[in-house]
């Protein structure tokens, strides 16, 4: 890995952003294949992980999936269009071409088509990168992480290759590459017992071994790769804490690193309070975050918090059944109403599922009490074989979470609580596993008005 004589690109570039500086328009065109009619071109910025609200950047196509939409942009951003990274500069006219189930197979031309072209093989962090869903495990720990250094090292020669991206992308692009190796080192840690059945009773002692193999190789690509332009990489947010945990306070960009923390951890902790007045207790903390643009952003979502939550009616929304037939939350008007939040790609959310389906089963004959499976998943096709495959009961729906920005869905599993009045009971309700859900279901079938308070 030959990282460390490039960090200092991404200072001089950062150092060369001035306020004021003029806005380009951005030319986007082409087509798009197994999509719905409309699509969201999403913020992959830093700010995306900090803020409750989308875009608004929605790509509208024909019959044939023909598009054309034009925007402004400050500066060069990543954005994703289903599963694709784009990298989009000010003044970029690019034609695309892109399949929702074919995400490597995209065709780009125009300006800085070359960028887009090494980003239709960007790893899934969500999926641990180089593992690719644990289909990379290995017989060992040492072997696994032997085959993600690998594939890294192929990956920088891959870059290499392309000789016509700027030297602020190819920067960007091997901290991506860093930051995977570490996404993919720690969800070892996941995927091995799995792939390899260990045993419950076994799972502490692989524990140990795991941590001891492993950590020596985090700590060692997680030292001295602080620098904030990182911040904008997914994958390197994703990591941030292995990385602050070995660098000091001495290090150039750490305090722009720790600022961001804060403010993260500021909205992580707001969006999932329940009572408004601890919502507010956040002013404060909001006011220490130093950072202009996070401190702001986070004043927007502190606002949004207290004008939607418990006590507050709930807004309505519609979704596609496998039929293709519209849902909408309105029509259990009168009913408890028990939203799940899930995708076919989130772990935690699919060891959910069987206590959901114990869930619908023991509320199927009362027709007091409906129970909504809401996947937010972006392939329709992997989310209706899913549930056919898994024979899922009860109401299953698909929407594009950037639909419903008040539900601010950006952490799943999410459970939301709605009673007969139809107010929100709970915003962020317990999980089916939990023992606690059946007994607040009950409480809500036996109250006309219940809500909900820490």
């Amino acid at each position: 890995m030959h990282q460390n004589k490039i960090f200092f690109l991404l200072f001089f570039f950062a150092a060369l952003q001035v306020n004021g500086q003029k806005i380009s328009k951005v030319s986007l065109f082409g087509t798009l294949k197994n999509f719905d009619r409309q699509v969201e071109i999403e913020d992959q910025s830093a700010i995306s992980d900090i803020k409750n609200s989308p875009t608004g950047l929605i790509i509208s196509t024909d019959s044939a999936g023909r598009f054309s939409i034009t925007f402004n942009l400050y500066e060069p951003n990543y954005y994703r269009i289903g599963r694709n990274i784009l990298y989009l500069s000010p003044g970029d006219s690019l034609y695309m071409l892109i399949d929702h189930k074919k995400h490597a197979d995209a065709v780009f031309k125009g300006t800085h088509s070359e960028e887009n072209n090494f980003l239709k093989n960007t790893l899934f962090p969500k999926a641990g990168s180089f593992l690719e869903s644990g289909t990379h495990i290995k017989p060992t720990v040492q072997q696994t992480i032997d085959y993600i250094i690998n594939a890294a090292d192929q990956k920088e020669n891959e870059l290499q290759n392309y000789k016509n991206i700027s030297p602020k992308f190819r920067a960007l692009e091997m901290g991506r590459i860093r930051a995977d190796v570490i996404r993919s080192i720690t969800f070892i840690r996941f995927y091995y017992p799995s792939i390899h059945k260990i045993p419950v009773d076994s799972l502490k002692k692989f524990d140990e071994e795991f941590r001891s193999v492993a950590n020596p190789y985090i700590n060692k690509y997680a030292k001295d790769f602080i620098n904030p332009a990182f911040l904008d990489l997914a994958v390197y947010r994703n990591v941030i804490e292995y990385i602050v945990d070995n660098n000091n306070e001495n290090t150039p960009g750490y305090e722009q690193i720790t600022d961001y923390v804060k403010a993260k951890n500021v909205y992580k902790t707001m969006v999932n309070l329940k009572d408004k007045d601890k919502i507010k207790s956040y002013i404060s903390s909001i006011n220490e975050i130093k950072n202009p643009t996070y401190r702001e952003i986070e004043k927007n979502v502190y606002n949004n918090l207290l004008a939607f939550g418990n006590g507050d009616s709930a807004i309505n929304f519609s979704a596609r059944n496998l039929k293709g037939e519209p849902v909408n939350l309105n029509d259990f008007r009168g009913k408890v109403i028990v939203v799940d939040f899930w995708a076919t790609w989130c772990i935690p959310c699919l060891e959910e599922l069987k206590y959901w389906v114990a869930l619908v089963d023991k509320y199927k004959d009362d027709p007091n009490v409906v129970l909504i499976g809401v996947s937010i998943d972006d392939d329709k096709k992997k989310w209706k074989t899913y549930v056919n495959n898994h024979k899922l009961p009860g109401i299953q729906v698909l929407l594009n979470r950037s639909s419903i920005p008040s539900y601010s869905v950006k952490e799943i599993p999410r459970t939301v609580f709605i009673n007969k009045n139809f107010i929100i009971s709970e915003i962020r309700g317990t999980l089916p596993s939990n023992k606690k859900t059946v007994e607040y279901i009950e409480t809500l079938l036996h109250k006309n008005n219940s809500i909900a308070t820490e």
